[in-house]
């Protein structure tokens, strides 16, 4: 759903039609305006938080199998498991940091002209958060 909403805001942001501008503009000053700006700052949490866990969880493997006495105590069976984990943890937390990144790229899309929705109080911080990760 992210993707899709970011490719319409992009095709309406970036029309040469009169119509399809202001159809943008009519939007953007509407109260649901907020609720979206809302779900874009929970989906650009939720995509780094989720990318960070990964990387997370990439790091312990490589320090579990580093220490080579901890690693000798699993089975091989546990061994198994963790050998695979990174390569799949990597490849989670680069599709989550390519939709983040369209995300953040929508961000900038949206407030290229209009700025005033996201300087409402209860935005700032919330966005502020985003960029500084400390949602």
């Amino acid at each position: 759903a992210v993707v899709s909403t970011q490719s319409t805001g992009k095709t309406l942001w970036f029309s040469t039609t009169t119509t399809h501008q202001y159809t943008l503009k009519q939007c953007l000053s509407e109260p649901k305006y907020m609720r979206f700006i809302n779900m874009l700052i929970n989906d650009t949490t939720f995509l780094l938080d989720e990318s960070i866990d990964n990387l997370r969880s990439i790091r312990d493997i490589q320090r579990l199998m580093s220490n080579s006495e901890s690693w000798a105590a699993l089975t091989e069976d546990q061994k198994e498991e963790k050998k695979g984990k990174p390569a799949q943890d990597e490849k989670q937390c680069r599709s989550y940091l390519t939709l983040a990144n369209e995300t953040v790229h929508m961000f900038h899309y949206l407030t290229t002209s209009t700025q005033a929705p996201f300087l409402v109080g209860e935005l700032v911080d919330r966005v502020a958060a985003i960029f500084n990760n400390q949602s």
